[in-house]
């Protein structure tokens, strides 16, 4: 997911971020899985503050963090 600079700090990500995984979750998946960039300080934060947890074994040369939130 990318945003424009000019409507970051809006929330946007998180309301995003959140539809996605009400979506995922109504089609019965229990895990998701994300792969992000280190340097992308603020999607790594995104990530972690709604409960994804760093994973191991499929990083990239260009995503260097893997993530996965179980869901309920």
């Amino acid at each position: 997911m990318y945003l424009l600079s000019s409507v970051r700090g809006l929330g946007l990500g998180k309301y995003l971020l959140q539809q996605l995984e009400a979506a995922i979750a109504s089609r019965g998946f229990q895990q998701i899985w994300i792969e992000t960039a280190s340097v992308l300080t603020e999607a790594v934060k995104l990530y972690e503050s709604n409960g994804y947890q760093r994973a191991t074994g499929v990083e990239t040369a260009r995503c260097d963090r893997v993530y996965v939130k179980v869901l309920y």
